[in-house]
């Protein structure tokens, strides 16, 4: 039976576990080759584990038999490490060296709402996951060109880090972990990686749960000017 990402190749950084885990399965399900990225840290980023990515191939090849994944734990934060993670999949699976030259291909960032509104004692995070969304929006608009898509995603998904927040019981964290799945966001991340949506690019979504969600973008909303002696206000709508 074929799957709507039959012919694509993916690359999945931090796929040893959580949103990654959950994409890097959803996608080989459905059909594409997966790199399966991550270097197996802990969740304050220290160490180096191959593992958890090698753990995750295992599971996608004895799901699909097929040998639609495999695993590397370069780290996309350095620009030679990042070049060896996109070599892999050109090595392992006949993928072509650049979008560019294919005309087509897409980018799914994963960005929070601790940048998109903002968040209490997350300062570094959040202006971090903003500048993500930032890189998306350019992406976007210089690659459009080239048939290339980027867009963001801002999850809502139990993780290692959510763990971590204190003051949380039980509870609390197991009502989480059953609320917003990483699977969840998965599926959009898949679609997202469809012919079926093609005309998709320079958005950001929101994803808990069952409910999927489409974020506005910073537009003017008031214009104040001085045209001689005179002061005018006036409104103005969004603009794409």
């Amino acid at each position: 039976m074929a799957g709507m990402l039959d012919g694509k190749v993916a690359v999945v950084t931090g796929a040893g576990r959580g949103i990654g885990r959950a994409t890097a399965i959803t996608l080989a399900a459905n059909g594409a080759k997966v790199v399966v990225c991550d270097v197996g840290a802990a969740v304050t980023g220290e160490g180096h584990d191959v593992g958890p990515a090698q753990q995750v191939v295992a599971e996608i090849d004895q799901a699909n038999g097929k040998g639609r994944a495999v695993a590397n734990t370069d780290s996309v934060a350095e620009w030679e490490n990042a070049q060896k993670i996109v070599q892999t999949a050109i090595d392992n699976f006949a993928a072509v060296p650049h979008f560019r030259k294919q005309e087509s291909g897409c980018f799914v960032h994963i960005t929070s709402t601790s940048g998109l509104i903002g968040s209490v004692g997350q300062t570094n995070y959040g202006a971090a996951k903003l500048g993500i969304a930032g890189l998306s929006r350019c992406i976007a608009m210089d690659m459009q060109r080239y048939k290339i898509r980027s867009n963001c995603i801002g999850p809502h998904a139990f993780s290692r880090m959510i763990e971590t927040v204190p003051g949380q019981s039980e509870e609390q964290l197991k009502a989480r972990a059953e609320r917003t799945r990483p699977d969840h966001i998965a599926q959009l991340i898949a679609f997202l990686g469809t012919d079926a949506a093609a005309e998709v690019s320079g958005q950001i979504f929101g994803v808990r749960g069952n409910e999927v969600y489409l974020y506005n973008q910073p537009r003017p909303i008031r214009i104040v000017a001085r045209t001689g002696r005179r002061r005018s206000w006036r409104s103005t709508g969004c603009r794409r």
